[in-house]
């Protein structure tokens, strides 16, 4: 049962209690305020479409609406728009916009706040750099980094890389005036990747334009590093707290099986052909280092507080290593038996379907699908959770986020599944590499009942 079904049934199905939340917000005086405001919304329309159409897409810019940073009407007409088989017209989602938030009172408040903040953009500049500023750009209060709404604060901020091109995290930590600048500025706390503090950014969010300006020591994504990282720079890590079970475990929480290299004495989670036991790791207090791109390392040694070394983006794989101090109490080996995978003649003993369920409008799931494919996972059986014939499938497996991706049996027991995109994981290694170490003979989904 797909999620836009649940509001265009005739018959009103029980509703899992996630969505029944999400149906609240949409009506909260329940299913018939949504019949009589569709009802409605047809009659504005010159009832020119029929009623899935028009309730499909109302329900499809509610959401867009609740649950999108950028809720302007021109961003959601885009995305309409570029729903498959649409038939709307520029008109059409216009009126759709303004009945949904016309007739919801809580979307008329946060879209009214939002018209006044963009009132108040109107009196802030269009340049990248603040005309009454002074003292270093971004990172000093009374030069803050012009933005354009508050929303759109979160997305400069996910532009940002460090100069040698890592990630950074941050957290908000208030707003704050300055002497020269006539709008509240927004404080943010800035650190590595590893968690350690960098410095305090400040942005102004009334502003007519968004800065295409860096502060110093900052580049944007995809912009070359502007100090290469060297072949054997000093590693800085963070020791992860010690938890009552081990860290090395894949996105479900199970014990992650790995490999061990004898020559470097790491343990890999990516297997090869000559690969005939696996190990289980128990790692509860690591020292974790992000080595992603270092075609050398040192490995530093070991702090005392710490039972093993986590490695991210290790070798040309970039998957992920692991050192453990003591290799006969933190291992379990695992018996592969043939380890031959090229060889492993397919048989329907060990046959499974990989669904895929996602949507065309979900850009979480457009990024995984394109990051596996590129990785040669092709193997999978895309379902549209929009299309007919798949609510079955859907209520089976528990469905209720996209993308939900899932290894089943032929018989169609589930043997793994992996929820969402993982934006800690470029690539999608921990699922790249499980598919293709599993030993499953994957083939594609036929359609008959699981």
């Amino acid at each position: 049962m797909g999620f836009f079904d649940i509001f265009r049934r005739k018959k009103e199905p029980e509703m899992p209690e996630a969505l029944a939340k999400v149906y609240k917000l949409f009506f909260p005086e329940g299913r018939e305020q949504q019949v009589y405001l569709t009802s409605q919304l047809s009659q504005k329309l010159g009832n020119r479409y029929n009623e899935d159409v028009v309730a499909n897409n109302y329900i499809f810019v509610l959401t867009c609406l609740f649950m999108d940073e950028d809720k302007t009407l021109s961003t959601i007409t885009g995305k309409v728009k570029r729903r498959i088989n649409n038939q709307l017209t520029d008109s059409d989602i216009r009126i759709i916009y303004n009945h949904a938030v016309d007739n919801n009172k809580q979307l008329s408040q946060t879209i009214g706040l939002l018209n006044a903040m963009e009132m108040m953009c109107n009196t802030g500049t269009a340049e990248d750099v603040m005309p009454e500023g002074y003292g270093e750009f971004g990172l000093d209060i009374t030069n803050p980094v012009p933005i354009h709404g508050v929303p759109q604060n979160e997305v400069y901020l996910r532009k940002l890389r460090l100069s040698d091109g890592s990630k950074i995290s941050w957290k908000r930590i208030g707003s704050c005036n300055a002497p020269n600048i006539e709008h509240i500025i927004d404080r943010y706390e800035i650190c590595d990747q590893f968690g350690n503090k960098v410095c305090n950014l400040y942005l102004c969010p009334y502003n007519r334009k968004t800065s295409n300006k860096v502060p110093k020591g900052f580049i944007f994504e995809g912009q070359k590093p502007s100090v290469a990282a060297p072949l054997n720079k000093s590693l800085q890590g963070k020791i992860l707290p010690s938890k009552g079970v081990s860290y090395a475990t894949d996105d479900n929480g199970e014990p992650l099986l790995v490999f061990y290299r004898s020559s470097s004495k790491v343990f890999v989670n990516k297997r090869t052909s000559n690969d005939s036991v696996g190990y289980f790791l128990n790692i509860r207090r690591p020292l974790l280092l992000d080595v992603t791109g270092m075609d050398k390392i040192e490995i530093p040694p070991m702090p005392s507080e710490c039972d093993g070394i986590i490695l991210k983006g290790y070798g040309i794989n970039n998957s992920t290593g692991f050192i453990v101090r003591d290799f006969q109490s933190q291992t379990m080996e695992i018996p592969l038996g043939d380890s031959n995978l090229s060889k492993s003649p397919a048989t329907s003993s060990n046959e499974a379907y990989l669904l895929l369920f996602s949507a065309s409008w979900c850009g979480p799931s457009k990024r995984f699908v394109k990051e596996i494919n590129e990785a040669g996972i092709n193997s999978y059986t895309y379902i549209d959770v929009e299309q007919e014939g798949t609510e079955d499938l859907q209520e089976k497996y528990n469905v209720r986020s996209i993308p939900m991706t899932f290894l089943v049996k032929t018989n169609g027991d589930i043997i793994n599944k992996w929820v969402g995109y993982d934006d800690e994981d470029p690539g999608q290694t921990q699922f790249v590499n499980y598919i293709r170490t599993c030993g499953y003979n994957i083939i594609p989904y036929n359609g008959e009942k699981l």
